[in-house]
């Protein structure tokens, strides 16, 4: 779906290049996580992507289609990009109004229109919601709209850029359980943008960066027994898998796969009682 090739990019007046030589191949309907602590290229990368960066140096293969400037608004229409703080993305004075937004720019049918905004609603779960205006809604309400203004578009691609690090934690757990039955239903496939490792575990694959370079295109598992490299490129382990290390450490014998916090308390209640 996505081939990355040798991309390399300077932003104007930095000495130091944001992306360096960085490639990568992502698979039709492949859940990834790209991480990275800030200033790693993570973002970068995925606004290329999408035609928001030019002047770079490589190439860039959407769905079989090279992004060029003659290409850019067919490889968009593919693309559905869901940015960090919501209130960015708002221009409707109602949730139906924002999420039909993108639709209305491109020429669809009012009928149509409807259904889509409607089936989108839907499936994010804020569909008594349509006639409210959207600064009335909680941050994860918010985000959920954003979401179904990307849904409505029917791409093939979703990009979530820090698109749950402004939420709390039922916020956040919120759209990622939507996420995961958008990726069922509709067959996407998904870039998450994140610097909480925690997030990670729902990808098949993580794409760890650091000062423009890709350094682990791994599964989580992996990722997550190497505590070494997290560290040394500014991330964090999660919680439940460092309590997990320090068990380990410890003498305890414990499961070899990655447990949330949910299945950490769960194991420890069985292991305990």
């Amino acid at each position: 779906m996505i081939e990355v090739k040798n991309i390399t990019y300077l932003y104007p007046g930095n000495e130091i290049p944001a992306l360096e030589d960085v490639s990568v191949t992502i698979q039709d309907n492949e859940w990834i996580a790209l991480v990275g602590h800030n200033g790693s290229g993570k973002s970068t990368i995925a606004r290329i992507m999408d035609g928001l960066v030019d002047d770079y140096q490589g190439t860039v293969v959407i769905n079989g289609i090279e992004l060029t400037d003659d290409t850019v608004w067919d490889i968009r229409d593919q693309i559905g990009f869901v940015f960090q703080n919501p209130d960015n993305q708002f221009v409707g004075a109602t949730v139906q109004d924002d999420v039909a937004f993108g639709l209305e720019n491109r020429g669809v049918p009012r009928p149509e229109m409807i259904e889509r905004v409607k089936n989108a609603l839907t499936v994010v779960g804020m569909s008594e919601f349509a006639t409210r205006e959207p600064s009335s809604l909680s941050g994860g309400q918010k985000q959920r709209v954003a979401l179904a203004g990307a849904l409505a578009l029917q791409p093939k691609i979703l990009i979530l850029d820090e698109a749950t690090s402004m939420l709390d934690p039922q916020g956040r757990k919120e759209v990622l359980d939507i996420l995961v039955k958008m990726k069922q239903k509709f067959s996407l496939t998904i870039i998450m943008i994140t610097h909480d490792l925690a997030e990670t575990a729902m990808a098949e694959r993580v794409l760890l960066m650091n000062k423009g370079h890709l350094v682990v295109d791994d599964v989580p598992e992996k990722l997550f027994s190497q505590p070494d490299i997290i560290k040394a490129n500014g991330l964090e382990l999660p919680y439940s898998e460092r309590l997990k290390q320090e068990l380990i450490q410890d003498g305890v014998k414990m499961p070899q796969e990655y447990m949330n916090e949910d299945r950490m308390v769960e194991w420890l209640w069985d292991k305990l009682k």
